[in-house]
């Protein structure tokens, strides 16, 4: 994961380094797999560079998962043009990112009773959320702005929204209340404005639809501000649009006692890939009277953090730790100058930091000491049970010692390195000045961005961007004597494919990489998942991670798979049929009689796209067919130890009768040939399936991410799948570019040719398969055919390739089909390699089933 910090103005840099520091406790001392970047904006940014949000910056927050963002304003803005300065602003953001709902928690601080300007018996017991709408209304209305006449100027807003707008923030607030009191007050001026008829009507038909258990009152806006001040515990959820939701909330800071106290979010809509964008920030602005001299308050901001690890970085335990942990601060003394009494010595805003994180420290340190939840304790009682599952044995078997709150620090038995992310992690370790812990458990290579071009140069990348990459992980992998695969090395790869190919990646071992899809490697039996550079950078110091052990799920695939249909087929049937939520919070266990038939490249296809499932981990438990698979691999176990290994990987099974938290059963007997239509593995059909009707949803907003992937992928609804023309055809990536997956494509492709106007591609897995399959002649069909034979490399499983893709419509074998993967516009349809060998000839979605008849 990665968060976009934009401190801003004012006091925003002030209060964005505290938040900092704690999100960095976090990583080290938490396992927070997640990398904090920052990037130039507002008054700074605009003095140095001329631009309020420079390229890079917009760049940033498009692809960032989270955004932390400190405050904008100040004086200097009246000399910048209107224009620009609102196009570079938080509104801009806001628009840009359709962050839509802004939700701002508001508590009553016992500790901070006698500095709250009401009294104590009115606040105390205040805990209600203001849910504004965001990017509408008399902020972004239009006609706007200020125009000359013969009486003077005139000034112009527009106060404007549609039923859409209103419902969608208004169904936010709702789901919310049903998490907390079931109670929403809607509020609005209808008694004065159009807008507010429109609003109140519309939301009292949204709860009479679809939330008839959450109890609705309308208020007026004059009166909810008088009622947040006479009796703010009659409230728990408050909805309303842009400019009210701005007082209110401001408003609202009376309750806790300061500005400076109050965190928020604003949600975007739910993405493709089943995540949403959201932007945290304080709700305090920049307070420009007191910039620079270290006396804001940065618990807002602090709080802010909080949301982020529990609404983006799925971090539950770890937000209510922090919650805690400001509750703490507060009880121990510490003070900043806007929430100081009478006789209260102030700290500044590095002082109220540190209070934080002393309370952090001695939070997690009694949670040893208890003992609760206590990984350890639970591993130990699970191992005093006869039955276990592969995954309890494996994560026990790494607990190097128990950190409290159900997280263990584990030792860390391989990681691996590529150029995209293993040069920063080694840079970072570099200009540490520390050292790898163990040099023997790391390797590296080159596959990510280098170039598939035949006789390509060592340096050479796909974009003509990477080559520093290059040089930084060849120069320090070298330095720091980790085994590393150079461009000309005869084991060079794709780094998930490489890994199991040559034994490095065993059964049982933990293995991280900064990619998400290490789990692929989970097919042999490893426990391995990705990693961000921080964490990279922690594991190559140290040879240990922390990690919070996640519920148990088991996928049983059962029945005979038809002939033409394949791993890739049952992978995209689970996620379409349980979504890409399905495995979010659990390790996964891939099992039934389908897996246990499958080879080990199959079943390393499956795990390749737990990922895309939401599990962080995937596997399957090794058995006699993992074993033959390993078996005289380069670095496997050799002679005596090779035995000893055996014995140890057979131990590892799940024992029969071990429970798991969720089960989840497919017939693959009834599993046909799958293709995505849309823009998230979840959105897929089979070939004899149609394009779906977003009018058949109900639910509004999963209506909305249907009507945004056809529009994207430019189809309509009821479009027989098997009619659908394509421009390209791509065999590669770490999901299905093994030598097996090139013989079913070979087997389909032997004797035909590409359609006309198709352009076809194939790049090996690693240098020994594109060995190997030339040895077989493989090589010679897929040209016959009209393919490309390419080096092997990641390639153009992403976007690079200098936009070769751009614009296409790609059916690929690759794992992620969101908006702009391939390139810009490029609309990508996952599917097998058999499927996009059987549609290249076809030049449209074609039934592999027929050529395996």
């Amino acid at each position: 994961m990665r968060m976009l910090v934009l401190g801003g103005d004012g006091i925003g840099p002030e209060v964005a380094r505290e938040a900092l520091r704690i999100a960095r406790w976090f990583v080290d001392w938490r396992g927070l797999g997640c990398d904090f970047f920052e990037e130039p904006f507002g008054l700074l940014a605009w003095r140095e560079l001329g631009q309020i949000m420079p390229a890079r910056t917009l760049e940033a927050v498009k692809r960032a998962d989270g955004i932390l963002f400190g405050a904008m304003g100040g004086d200097e803005y009246e000399a910048i043009d209107h224009a620009k300065r609102r196009a570079g602003s938080v509104l801009g953001i806001r628009r840009e990112l359709d962050l839509y709902a802004n939700v701002r928690p508001v508590r009553a601080w016992p500790q901070l009773a006698g500095v709250c300007p009401l009294r104590a018996e009115v606040a105390f017991g205040t805990d209600l959320v203001i849910v504004r709408e965001n990017v509408g209304g008399l902020y972004f209305g239009t006609p706007r702005g200020v125009a000359a006449t013969d009486r003077g100027y005139t000034a112009v807003n527009t106060q404007r929204y549609t039923s859409h707008e209103i419902e969608r923030v208004a169904r936010h607030a709702f789901e919310l209340a049903r998490s907390r009191g079931k109670r929403v007050c809607s509020v609005d001026k209808s008694n004065v404005l159009e807008t507010g008829r429109l609003w109140r009507d519309t939301v009292r038909s949204l709860r009479e639809r679809a939330f008839p258990d959450v109890e609705l009152v309308h208020m007026l806006v004059d009166n909810c501000a008088l009622q947040l001040v006479r009796k703010p515990t009659q409230f728990d959820v408050i909805v309303t649009d842009n400019m009210f939701g701005d007082i209110l909330s401001d408003c609202a800071g009376a309750i806790g006692g300061s500005l400076g106290m109050l965190p928020s979010a604003s949600f975007g809509p739910i993405g493709s890939d089943g995540r949403r964008k959201i932007l945290y920030e304080p709700i305090h602005g920049s307070a420009p009277d007191i910039a620079g001299r270290g006396v804001a308050n940065p618990i807002g901001m602090i709080l802010s953090l909080a949301m982020a690890l529990r609404h983006t970085l799925d971090r539950q335990e770890d937000a209510v730790l922090l919650e805690r942990a400001v509750d703490r601060a507060l009880e121990d003394g510490a003070r900043t100058a806007d929430i100081a009494g009478a006789g209260d010595d102030p700290v500044d805003t590095v002082g109220m930091g540190d209070a934080v994180l002393r309370a952090l420290a001695a939070l997690a340190a009694e949670g040893r000491r208890r003992g609760s939840p206590g990984v350890v304790a639970k591993l130990e009682e699970q191992t005093m049970t006869m039955a276990r599952t592969f995954f309890e044995k494996v994560f026990s078997q790494h607990v190097i010692a128990d950190l409290g709150d159900n997280t263990a620090l584990l030792q860390m038995d391989r990681l691996f390195l590529h150029e995209m992310s293993g040069s920063t992690v080694m840079k970072g370790l570099e200009s540490s000045g520390r050292k790898p812990a163990s040099n023997a458990q790391v390797y590296a290579v080159i596959d990510h961005t280098l170039s598939t071009r035949a006789g390509r140069e060592p340096d050479e990348t796909m974009n003509g961007e990477g080559g520093e990459m290059i040089q930084t992980t060849r120069a320090l992998s070298k330095r720091y004597n980790f085994t590393f695969f150079d461009v000309s090395d005869r084991r060079q790869g794709i780094v998930h494919v490489i890994a199991p190919e040559l034994g490095i990646a065993l059964p049982g071992l933990t293995i991280v990489c900064g990619d998400s899809h290490t789990c692929t490697v989970g097919g042999i039996g490893a426990l391995a998942w990705g990693v961000g550079t921080t964490e990279g950078e922690h594991v190559l110091a140290t040879q240990t991670l922390a990690q919070i052990k996640p519920k148990t799920m088991r996928v049983n695939f059962e029945g005979r798979l038809p002939a033409g249909v394949f791993a890739k087929d049952m992978v995209l049937e689970l996620i379409g049929r349980h979504g890409a939520n399905g495995g979010l919070g659990y390790a996964v266990e891939f099992a039934g009689s389908t897996v246990r038939a499958m080879p080990v490249e199959g079943r390393l296809t499956i795990c390749n796209m737990a990922i895309e499932f939401s599990a962080r981990y995937g596997f399957v438990p090794p058995d006699e067919i993992t074993i033959d698979y390993l078996r005289g691999r380069e670095f496997a176990p050799k002679g005596e130890q090779w035995d000893k290994a055996v014995a140890h990987w057979r131990s590892l099974a799940t024992d029969p009768g071990a429970v798991f938290d969720r089960e989840i059963t497919i017939d693959c007997s009834r599993v046909g040939p799958q293709i995505t239509w849309g823009t998230s593995p979840q959105q897929v059909a089979s070939i004899d399936g149609h394009v779906p009707d977003p009018l058949s949803e109900h639910d509004p907003g999963a209506r909305q991410l249907l009507e945004r992937a056809l529009r994207y992928t430019r189809l309509e609804p009821g479009t027989p799948m098997a009619s659908i023309a394509i421009d390209a055809a791509y065999i590669g990536s770490c999901t299905n570019a093994r030598l097996s997956d090139l013989r079913i494509a070979a087997a389909v492709l032997k004797g035909r040719k590409v359609a006309p106007g198709v352009k076809a591609i194939c790049v090996p897995g690693s240098t020994q398969v594109k060995v190997a399959a030339e040895a077989e002649g493989l090589d010679r069909i897929f040209q016959d055919a009209g393919f490309e034979w390419h080096e092997s490399a990641c390639a153009m499983c992403g976007s690079g390739g200098r936009g070769r893709l751009a614009d296409k419509r790609v059916i690929s074998t690759t794992n992620r089909n969101f908006e702009g993967r391939q390139g810009p516009q490029t609309r990508t349809h996952l599917a097998s390699p058999a499927t996009v060998a059987a549609s290249a000839i076809a030049g449209r979605f074609s039934d592999a089933r027929a050529f395996f008849g």
